[in-house]
Protein backbone atom coordinates (compact mmCIF):
# COMPACT_ATOMS: atom_id res chain seq x y z
CA UNK A 1 0.00 0.00 0.00
CA UNK A 2 1.35 3.22 -0.87
CA UNK A 3 1.87 5.74 1.53
CA UNK A 4 0.51 9.23 1.09
CA UNK A 5 1.80 12.59 2.22
CA UNK A 6 0.84 16.38 1.82
CA UNK A 7 2.47 19.40 2.46
CA UNK A 8 0.89 22.70 2.97
CA UNK A 9 2.09 26.63 2.59
CA UNK A 10 0.62 29.31 3.81
CA UNK A 11 1.88 32.47 2.76
CA UNK A 12 5.14 30.90 1.33
CA UNK A 13 5.77 29.17 4.82
CA UNK A 14 5.44 25.69 5.49
CA UNK A 15 2.39 24.61 7.73
CA UNK A 16 3.53 23.36 11.09
CA UNK A 17 2.95 20.16 12.61
CA UNK A 18 -0.02 21.73 15.33
CA UNK A 19 -1.91 23.90 12.29
CA UNK A 20 -1.79 20.19 10.18
CA UNK A 21 -2.60 18.04 13.15
CA UNK A 22 -6.17 20.72 13.80
CA UNK A 23 -6.79 19.64 10.12
CA UNK A 24 -9.95 17.04 9.10
CA UNK A 25 -9.68 17.08 5.60
CA UNK A 26 -8.42 18.90 2.18
CA UNK A 27 -10.83 18.67 -0.56
CA UNK A 28 -9.18 19.90 -4.03
CA UNK A 29 -11.49 20.81 -7.00
CA UNK A 30 -10.23 20.62 -10.68
CA UNK A 31 -11.25 20.90 -14.09
CA UNK A 32 -10.96 22.57 -17.85
CA UNK A 33 -12.08 25.91 -18.16
CA UNK A 34 -13.17 25.88 -14.19
CA UNK A 35 -11.48 27.95 -11.04
CA UNK A 36 -9.59 25.54 -9.31
CA UNK A 37 -11.24 25.27 -5.62
CA UNK A 38 -9.66 23.99 -2.33
CA UNK A 39 -11.54 23.76 1.13
CA UNK A 40 -10.01 23.01 3.91
CA UNK A 41 -11.89 21.88 7.13
CA UNK A 42 -10.69 22.15 10.35
CA UNK A 43 -13.26 21.05 13.25
CA UNK A 44 -13.97 24.07 16.19
CA UNK A 45 -15.15 23.71 19.88
CA UNK A 46 -16.06 25.69 22.28
CA UNK A 47 -14.04 26.74 25.51
CA UNK A 48 -15.15 27.68 29.24
CA UNK A 49 -15.50 31.22 28.22
CA UNK A 50 -18.07 30.13 25.16
CA UNK A 51 -15.76 31.42 22.69
CA UNK A 52 -14.77 29.05 19.70
CA UNK A 53 -10.75 28.64 19.63
CA UNK A 54 -9.43 28.78 16.02
CA UNK A 55 -12.12 29.86 14.60
CA UNK A 56 -9.95 32.93 13.09
CA UNK A 57 -6.70 32.15 12.85
CA UNK A 58 -4.64 35.16 12.42
CA UNK A 59 -1.95 32.78 9.99
CA UNK A 60 -5.10 32.11 7.39
CA UNK A 61 -6.87 35.41 6.86
CA UNK A 62 -8.50 36.33 3.91
CA UNK A 63 -6.43 36.28 0.43
CA UNK A 64 -3.68 34.27 2.48
CA UNK A 65 -1.51 33.04 0.02
CA UNK A 66 -1.83 29.02 0.29
CA UNK A 67 -0.21 26.31 -1.36
CA UNK A 68 -1.20 22.45 -1.36
CA UNK A 69 1.05 19.57 -2.85
CA UNK A 70 0.44 15.87 -2.40
CA UNK A 71 2.76 12.74 -3.28
CA UNK A 72 1.74 9.34 -3.23
CA UNK A 73 4.34 6.54 -2.43
CA UNK A 74 8.04 7.68 -3.81
CA UNK A 75 6.83 9.75 -6.43
CA UNK A 76 7.36 13.59 -6.37
CA UNK A 77 5.03 16.00 -4.79
CA UNK A 78 2.47 17.43 -7.24
CA UNK A 79 1.33 20.73 -6.22
CA UNK A 80 -2.80 21.00 -6.34
CA UNK A 81 -3.05 24.24 -6.15
CA UNK A 82 -1.36 27.74 -5.32
CA UNK A 83 -3.94 30.71 -4.52
CA UNK A 84 -5.42 32.83 -1.86
CA UNK A 85 -8.26 32.82 0.72
CA UNK A 86 -11.24 33.39 -1.17
CA UNK A 87 -13.70 32.97 1.52
CA UNK A 88 -14.29 31.10 5.50
CA UNK A 89 -17.20 29.36 6.41
CA UNK A 90 -18.15 28.62 9.89
CA UNK A 91 -20.53 26.03 10.72
CA UNK A 92 -21.61 26.21 13.97
CA UNK A 93 -23.99 23.63 16.01
CA UNK A 94 -24.69 23.52 19.89
CA UNK A 95 -23.77 19.39 20.03
CA UNK A 96 -20.45 18.05 20.70
CA UNK A 97 -18.08 17.67 17.56
CA UNK A 98 -20.42 18.96 15.25
CA UNK A 99 -18.84 22.57 14.19
CA UNK A 100 -16.43 23.07 12.03
CA UNK A 101 -14.58 26.32 10.29
CA UNK A 102 -13.85 25.71 6.06
CA UNK A 103 -11.35 27.63 4.47
CA UNK A 104 -11.49 28.34 0.67
CA UNK A 105 -9.11 28.66 -1.74
CA UNK A 106 -8.89 29.67 -5.23
CA UNK A 107 -5.82 29.76 -7.59
CA UNK A 108 -4.60 33.13 -8.98
CA UNK A 109 -7.05 33.61 -11.76
CA UNK A 110 -9.64 34.51 -9.61
CA UNK A 111 -7.19 37.42 -8.30
CA UNK A 112 -7.24 38.59 -11.85
CA UNK A 113 -11.55 38.23 -12.13
CA UNK A 114 -12.29 40.90 -9.26
CA UNK A 115 -11.56 44.40 -11.28
CA UNK A 116 -13.36 45.57 -14.39
CA UNK A 117 -11.12 47.38 -16.70
CA UNK A 118 -12.03 49.17 -20.10
CA UNK A 119 -8.37 49.85 -22.21
CA UNK A 120 -7.38 48.89 -25.81
CA UNK A 121 -4.66 46.42 -27.25
CA UNK A 122 -3.64 47.32 -30.62
CA UNK A 123 -1.77 45.17 -32.65
CA UNK A 124 -1.42 42.29 -30.81
CA UNK A 125 -2.09 38.64 -30.90
CA UNK A 126 -4.41 36.98 -28.41
CA UNK A 127 -1.29 35.08 -27.04
CA UNK A 128 0.75 38.54 -26.89
CA UNK A 129 -2.08 39.84 -24.89
CA UNK A 130 -2.27 36.67 -22.59
CA UNK A 131 1.56 36.96 -21.84
CA UNK A 132 1.26 40.39 -20.90
CA UNK A 133 -2.36 40.40 -18.67
CA UNK A 134 -0.30 36.94 -17.07
CA UNK A 135 2.90 39.06 -16.57
CA UNK A 136 0.85 42.03 -14.81
CA UNK A 137 0.03 40.04 -11.71
CA UNK A 138 3.60 38.24 -11.86
CA UNK A 139 2.64 35.31 -13.19
CA UNK A 140 4.99 33.10 -15.66
CA UNK A 141 3.02 32.94 -18.80
CA UNK A 142 3.41 29.68 -21.34
CA UNK A 143 1.65 30.58 -24.28
CA UNK A 144 1.01 28.85 -27.65
CA UNK A 145 1.09 30.46 -31.67
CA UNK A 146 -3.23 30.69 -32.10
CA UNK A 147 -2.57 31.19 -35.54
CA UNK A 148 -6.04 33.68 -35.41
CA UNK A 149 -6.36 37.44 -35.57
CA UNK A 150 -3.04 37.82 -37.06
CA UNK A 151 -1.74 41.37 -35.96
CA UNK A 152 -2.35 44.05 -38.41
CA UNK A 153 -2.92 47.96 -37.78
CA UNK A 154 -6.15 47.52 -38.38
CA UNK A 155 -6.88 44.75 -35.35
CA UNK A 156 -7.66 46.37 -31.79
CA UNK A 157 -8.92 44.29 -29.21
CA UNK A 158 -11.30 45.92 -26.64
CA UNK A 159 -11.58 45.30 -22.99
CA UNK A 160 -14.66 45.83 -21.11
CA UNK A 161 -14.88 43.89 -18.16
CA UNK A 162 -12.14 41.65 -16.25
CA UNK A 163 -8.62 40.59 -17.05
CA UNK A 164 -9.20 37.05 -16.97
CA UNK A 165 -12.64 37.13 -18.36
CA UNK A 166 -10.76 39.04 -21.24
CA UNK A 167 -8.41 35.87 -21.47
CA UNK A 168 -11.17 33.36 -21.42
CA UNK A 169 -13.25 35.26 -24.10
CA UNK A 170 -9.94 35.43 -26.72
CA UNK A 171 -9.44 31.51 -25.85
CA UNK A 172 -13.02 30.96 -26.58
CA UNK A 173 -12.31 33.16 -30.13
CA UNK A 174 -9.35 30.81 -30.82
CA UNK A 175 -10.28 27.36 -29.94
CA UNK A 176 -7.61 27.40 -26.92
CA UNK A 177 -7.72 26.96 -23.48
CA UNK A 178 -6.81 29.64 -20.68
CA UNK A 179 -5.73 28.32 -16.59
CA UNK A 180 -3.66 28.79 -14.27
CA UNK A 181 -1.38 26.16 -12.74
CA UNK A 182 0.33 25.85 -9.22
CA UNK A 183 4.28 26.45 -10.54
CA UNK A 184 7.44 25.10 -9.33
CA UNK A 185 7.84 26.72 -5.80
CA UNK A 186 5.45 28.33 -3.20
CA UNK A 187 4.65 31.73 -3.91
CA UNK A 188 4.80 30.78 -7.90
CA UNK A 189 2.31 30.11 -10.75
CA UNK A 190 1.99 29.76 -14.22
CA UNK A 191 -0.61 30.76 -16.85
CA UNK A 192 -1.21 28.81 -20.00
CA UNK A 193 -2.58 29.77 -23.13
CA UNK A 194 -2.36 27.39 -25.44
CA UNK A 195 -4.33 24.58 -27.45
CA UNK A 196 -5.98 21.48 -25.51
CA UNK A 197 -3.21 18.83 -24.44
CA UNK A 198 -4.19 15.72 -25.63
CA UNK A 199 0.03 14.20 -25.23
CA UNK A 200 1.20 11.13 -22.79
CA UNK A 201 2.28 12.87 -19.59
CA UNK A 202 3.01 9.43 -18.23
CA UNK A 203 0.33 9.27 -15.76
CA UNK A 204 -0.08 5.22 -14.51
CA UNK A 205 -2.86 3.57 -16.37
CA UNK A 206 -6.41 3.05 -15.03
CA UNK A 207 -6.94 -1.06 -15.01
CA UNK A 208 -10.01 -2.46 -14.63
CA UNK A 209 -8.82 -6.25 -14.63
CA UNK A 210 -6.25 -8.39 -13.29
CA UNK A 211 -3.88 -8.43 -11.04
CA UNK A 212 -2.75 -5.05 -11.69
CA UNK A 213 -6.34 -3.89 -11.11
CA UNK A 214 -6.37 -0.27 -9.41
CA UNK A 215 -9.30 1.31 -10.16
CA UNK A 216 -13.15 -0.74 -8.49
CA UNK A 217 -15.71 0.55 -11.07
CA UNK A 218 -15.58 3.24 -14.14
CA UNK A 219 -18.98 4.33 -15.96
CA UNK A 220 -18.47 5.39 -19.40
CA UNK A 221 -21.05 6.74 -21.89
CA UNK A 222 -21.30 7.83 -25.63
CA UNK A 223 -23.29 11.43 -25.96
CA UNK A 224 -24.57 10.36 -29.57
CA UNK A 225 -26.42 13.71 -30.07
CA UNK A 226 -22.87 15.31 -29.29
CA UNK A 227 -21.03 15.56 -32.23
CA UNK A 228 -22.09 18.26 -35.11
CA UNK A 229 -21.04 20.36 -38.59
CA UNK A 230 -20.32 23.84 -37.88
CA UNK A 231 -21.44 26.84 -40.50
CA UNK A 232 -21.18 30.36 -39.94
CA UNK A 233 -20.76 33.39 -42.31
CA UNK A 234 -20.33 36.85 -42.31
CA UNK A 235 -19.16 40.12 -43.64
CA UNK A 236 -15.63 41.57 -44.39
CA UNK A 237 -16.08 44.89 -43.12
CA UNK A 238 -13.56 46.16 -45.44
CA UNK A 239 -14.49 44.67 -48.58
CA UNK A 240 -17.56 43.61 -48.04
CA UNK A 241 -16.82 40.50 -49.02
CA UNK A 242 -19.10 37.67 -47.80
CA UNK A 243 -17.19 35.20 -45.59
CA UNK A 244 -18.13 31.31 -45.18
CA UNK A 245 -16.49 28.89 -42.78
CA UNK A 246 -17.43 25.19 -42.12
CA UNK A 247 -16.05 22.53 -40.00
CA UNK A 248 -16.93 18.77 -40.55
CA UNK A 249 -14.26 16.74 -38.53
CA UNK A 250 -12.20 17.53 -35.39
CA UNK A 251 -8.85 18.99 -35.62
CA UNK A 252 -7.67 17.67 -32.32
CA UNK A 253 -5.49 14.46 -32.30
CA UNK A 254 -7.91 11.94 -32.43
CA UNK A 255 -7.19 9.64 -28.50
CA UNK A 256 -7.68 6.30 -30.67
CA UNK A 257 -8.40 4.51 -34.00
CA UNK A 258 -11.83 6.01 -35.21
CA UNK A 259 -13.56 9.15 -34.17
CA UNK A 260 -16.66 8.52 -31.59
CA UNK A 261 -19.11 10.58 -33.50
CA UNK A 262 -18.18 8.83 -36.86
CA UNK A 263 -21.84 6.34 -36.54
CA UNK A 264 -24.11 8.87 -34.82
CA UNK A 265 -24.65 11.15 -37.65
CA UNK A 266 -23.61 15.12 -36.93
CA UNK A 267 -26.26 17.83 -36.20
CA UNK A 268 -25.81 21.41 -37.64
CA UNK A 269 -24.90 24.34 -35.61
CA UNK A 270 -24.49 28.16 -36.70
CA UNK A 271 -21.30 29.41 -34.87
CA UNK A 272 -20.67 33.08 -34.51
CA UNK A 273 -17.34 35.41 -34.23
CA UNK A 274 -16.84 38.78 -34.20
CA UNK A 275 -15.04 41.71 -36.17
CA UNK A 276 -15.57 39.38 -39.45
CA UNK A 277 -12.25 37.97 -39.35
CA UNK A 278 -11.69 35.12 -41.56
CA UNK A 279 -9.01 33.62 -39.02
CA UNK A 280 -11.66 34.30 -35.92
CA UNK A 281 -14.83 32.71 -38.50
CA UNK A 282 -12.89 29.39 -39.23
CA UNK A 283 -11.80 28.98 -35.48
CA UNK A 284 -15.33 29.62 -34.08
CA UNK A 285 -16.74 26.76 -36.15
CA UNK A 286 -13.71 24.20 -35.38
CA UNK A 287 -14.15 24.97 -31.67
CA UNK A 288 -18.05 23.57 -32.06
CA UNK A 289 -16.98 20.82 -33.82
CA UNK A 290 -13.99 19.89 -31.20
CA UNK A 291 -15.52 20.10 -28.50
CA UNK A 292 -18.85 18.07 -29.65
CA UNK A 293 -16.04 15.13 -30.86
CA UNK A 294 -15.61 14.34 -26.98
CA UNK A 295 -18.93 12.09 -26.92
CA UNK A 296 -17.26 9.61 -24.55
CA UNK A 297 -17.32 10.75 -21.07
CA UNK A 298 -16.46 8.52 -18.02
CA UNK A 299 -16.00 8.92 -14.17
CA UNK A 300 -14.92 6.84 -11.49
CA UNK A 301 -12.59 6.74 -8.31
CA UNK A 302 -9.52 5.72 -6.94
CA UNK A 303 -7.57 5.63 -3.95
CA UNK A 304 -3.89 5.99 -3.05
CA UNK A 305 -3.72 2.34 -1.60
CA UNK A 306 -4.06 0.69 -5.22
CA UNK A 307 -3.69 4.08 -7.90
CA UNK A 308 0.36 4.95 -7.54
CA UNK A 309 -0.51 8.39 -9.21
CA UNK A 310 -1.74 11.67 -9.16
CA UNK A 311 -4.64 12.77 -11.67
CA UNK A 312 -5.01 16.20 -12.98
CA UNK A 313 -6.81 18.02 -15.87
CA UNK A 314 -5.62 18.80 -19.36
CA UNK A 315 -3.59 15.44 -19.23
CA UNK A 316 -4.10 12.54 -20.39
CA UNK A 317 -3.99 8.59 -19.13
CA UNK A 318 -4.45 5.07 -20.66
CA UNK A 319 -7.82 2.67 -19.47
CA UNK A 320 -6.76 -0.96 -19.52
CA UNK A 321 -9.88 -3.25 -18.82
CA UNK A 322 -12.50 -1.89 -20.80
CA UNK A 323 -12.72 -3.58 -23.40
CA UNK A 324 -10.95 -3.61 -27.25
CA UNK A 325 -12.64 -0.50 -28.26
CA UNK A 326 -13.26 1.44 -24.97
CA UNK A 327 -9.55 1.11 -23.78
CA UNK A 328 -6.67 3.13 -24.66
CA UNK A 329 -6.22 7.07 -24.06
CA UNK A 330 -8.66 9.80 -22.16
CA UNK A 331 -8.25 13.09 -21.44
CA UNK A 332 -8.98 14.32 -17.88
CA UNK A 333 -11.21 16.67 -17.54
CA UNK A 334 -12.21 16.79 -13.91
CA UNK A 335 -10.61 15.66 -10.55
CA UNK A 336 -11.37 16.20 -6.78
CA UNK A 337 -8.78 15.03 -4.50
CA UNK A 338 -9.88 14.19 -1.01
CA UNK A 339 -7.19 14.33 2.12
CA UNK A 340 -8.17 12.71 5.02
CA UNK A 341 -6.61 10.73 7.97
CA UNK A 342 -8.10 7.85 6.25
CA UNK A 343 -6.81 7.90 3.18
CA UNK A 344 -6.33 10.06 -0.03
CA UNK A 345 -8.72 9.66 -2.69
CA UNK A 346 -9.36 10.81 -6.58
CA UNK A 347 -12.53 11.35 -7.90
CA UNK A 348 -12.56 11.94 -11.64
CA UNK A 349 -14.11 12.51 -14.83
CA UNK A 350 -12.53 11.38 -18.12
CA UNK A 351 -13.46 12.59 -21.72
CA UNK A 352 -12.35 10.89 -25.33
CA UNK A 353 -12.98 11.75 -28.81
CA UNK A 354 -12.11 7.95 -30.50
CA UNK A 355 -12.92 4.58 -29.84
CA UNK A 356 -9.70 2.00 -30.41
CA UNK A 357 -9.95 -0.47 -32.96
CA UNK A 358 -11.50 -4.22 -32.22
CA UNK A 359 -9.17 -6.63 -31.40
CA UNK A 360 -6.68 -4.15 -30.24
CA UNK A 361 -5.42 -3.16 -26.47
CA UNK A 362 -2.44 -2.16 -23.98
CA UNK A 363 1.03 -3.36 -23.91
CA UNK A 364 0.92 -6.16 -21.98
CA UNK A 365 -2.43 -7.69 -22.97
CA UNK A 366 -4.73 -6.05 -20.97
CA UNK A 367 -7.63 -5.28 -22.64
Amino acid sequence: MAITAYRLWFDNSPADEARLALIEEIRVDQAIDMVTEAQITIPLGRDDTGDWPGALDDAIRPLTRVRIEVQVGEGDFVPLIEGRVVAQRFELAGGPNESQAVIVVNDESAMMNRTDRARLFEDMSPEDIAAQVFGEYGIAAETETSGVGAPSLERVVTQRGTDFGLLRRLAREANMVVHVEPGSAPGQSTGHFRRLPLDDDGLPELVLTGLERNVNRLVLELDVLSGVTARANDVDPASLDLLEAEAEATAHALLGETAATEDTGPGIVFATAPGGDRTLLDAAVQASVDRGAFAWSGHGEVSAEIYPGVLRPYRTVAVAGAGTRLSGRYLVSEVSHSLKDMGYTQTFTLRRNATSAAGGGLPGGIV
